[in-house]
């Protein structure tokens, strides 16, 4: 499958910095014009957009679960038959999720249609926004907030597996001193495995494409294209890009083409800069 996505992308004219920590034995500026800190970020914007898209479907099509994290949700009207609806998932001062991420703040959605995959329809979709809405991964060493909004519409079945239209539209991440990573995209995500057993993490797979287009870390842009599929696997550390080629182009330099690999679960990626390939870990 291969989507060819145009959107309009529209940035900040301030110029947005940041200073987490992403040391690296590679040195972008002494290695060949790899930009290691947008590659960086980006994959910061990837793992976002698969871990909402998983967090989304898991809440809405288990609404009428017993959960068991302590978070509040609401839906409105609460009937099965109207809408749209609004569906507000509170994870008040701070939760640990069914994910293992902690995450505090409240995502907003509207939904416009039925979502559970035996009665969904073509372009039902759910818009997400966020208010006041901070998540902690296991890896991440500080809250980061999250703003903007996010669109997931359904598409289509492939094979009896469900196609997904994810547009991200100015979005930010917020790190805890104010800085900021910001972008646009738009990806169609080909859920192939997890989908029917929600509670099970470790069985979640799909393949995305797509493109985007964002400001990173140090304030510098870049456009994005994925060439080969990016295949997401929820079984490896608890979640992680395993296979597939992307494109970077961060601003006047050179594209970076990155290389997830085939499968293996190692936490790196290949990076290839005209004749220049080095393996960096992410």
């Amino acid at each position: 499958m291969r989507y060819i996505l145009k959107i309009l992308l529209i940035f900040s004219l301030s110029v947005l910095l940041f200073s987490c920590d992403y040391t690296n034995d590679v040195k972008p500026e002494e290695n060949n014009n790899i930009n290691l800190i947008t590659i960086k970020s980006h994959y910061k914007v990837l793992e976002d957009i698969s871990k909402t898209f998983s967090l989304i479907n898991y809440y809405v099509n288990t609404l009428d679960s017993t959960k068991s994290d302590s978070i509040t949700i609401t839906v409105d009207p609460n009937d099965s038959v109207t809408y749209p609806k609004t569906i507000t998932i509170d994870f008040g001062d701070g939760v640990q999720c069914y994910d293992g991420v902690v995450r505090r703040g409240k995502i907003i959605l509207t939904l416009t249609g039925p979502w559970k995959l035996n009665n969904i329809q073509h372009n039902t979709t759910i818009t997400a926004e966020f208010d006041d809405y901070y998540y902690k991964s296991p890896a991440d060493k500080d809250f980061i907030e999250r703003t903007g909004k996010l669109t997931i519409s359904f598409d289509r079945f492939i094979n009896s597996k469900p196609v997904y239209i994810v547009d991200a539209i100015e979005a930010k991440l917020i790190f805890n001193n104010d800085e900021e990573i910001y972008w646009n995209s738009s990806h169609a995500l080909l859920w192939e495995t997890g989908f029917n057993n929600l509670q099970n993490l470790q069985n979640e797979k799909w393949a995305i494409t797509g493109s985007s287009s964002g400001i990173d870390i140090e304030g510098k842009t870049y456009y994005t294209e994925i060439l080969d599929s990016l295949y997401y696997s929820g079984s490896c550390n608890n979640g992680e890009i395993v296979d597939g080629k992307l494109k970077i182009s961060p601003g006047n330099s050179p594209p970076q083409i990155i290389n997830f690999g085939n499968g293996e679960c190692d936490n790196s990626v290949n990076v290839t800069v005209g004749n220049n390939s080095v393996s960096l870990n992410i």
